[in-house]
């Protein structure tokens, strides 16, 4: 069985095989604020009813997508110096595939892994909507709202490719800078990635055309819950 979070997005992308079961081929929305979570649940075979169930199945449901957000701060405050983030965009992202769920036939339960999902594609740059620009600082790391989460096929990465593009502003001089990605990347169904960038503000003053106002990032993974 297949699910999908929130019910009241009118497109959901998921179309299921003619007879409800085995691959679904899913695409996912261009606007971040329209995406669904899409999940399928363990296999319950034979059920019945009797007096301990008492006709009550109960479903666990996993994760078949990845969720990917991007948070920012500062190296170090400067009197005088004001940092606000007007956009965040991811570029080249894959957004469609077919996923065949495998299941453990002891345990019947759903096994999923990125190699789950096939003829991954329909690369897109999706934008994270940020309605009024973000203040940055180096006090603590600054997200763009509950709505700015990319939920997509879980894919591969390739280094040097430019994943995230930033448009900031000092003292609202517009910058805008590409960060690369670092190595190869699996991004794996359920899991989230955080990609954490710092801005650094400061360069060298022998050298006043190297990296000016750089943009380094690290990324993070853990368990969706």
């Amino acid at each position: 069985m297949f699910a999908y979070y929130p019910v009241a997005t009118a497109t959901n992308g998921i179309v299921p095989s003619e007879n409800g079961l085995g691959a679904f081929t899913f695409t996912a929305a261009p606007a971040v604020g329209s995406q669904v979570d899409f999940m399928v649940s363990d296999v319950k075979n034979d059920m019945i009813y009797d007096d301990t169930n008492k006709g009550i199945v109960d479903l666990l449901f996993h994760h078949t997508l990845c969720q990917v957000n991007v948070q920012t701060k500062l190296d170090q405050n400067v009197s005088g110096i004001n940092v606000t983030v007007g956009s965040v965009q991811f570029n080249g992202v894959s957004t469609s595939g077919t996923f065949t769920p495998t299941y453990d036939p002891t345990t019947h339960k759903t096994k999923i892994d990125a190699t789950d999902w096939s003829s991954v594609g329909t690369e897109k740059d999706i934008p994270f909507v940020i309605p009024t620009p973000v203040t940055v600082t180096a006090d603590g790391w600054s997200t763009f709202g509950d709505g700015n989460t990319l939920l997509v096929v879980p894919q591969t990465l390739v280094a040097g490719s430019d994943l995230i593009t930033v448009k900031y502003y000092i003292n609202g001089i517009e910058n805008t800078a590409t960060v690369k990605l670092p190595a190869d990347t699996t991004w794996e169904p359920g899991k989230k990635y955080s990609y954490n960038i710092t801005i650094h503000l400061f360069y060298s003053s022998e050298d006043p055309e190297s990296d000016k106002y750089k943009v380094q990032f690290t990324a993070g993974v853990v368990d969706w819950v």
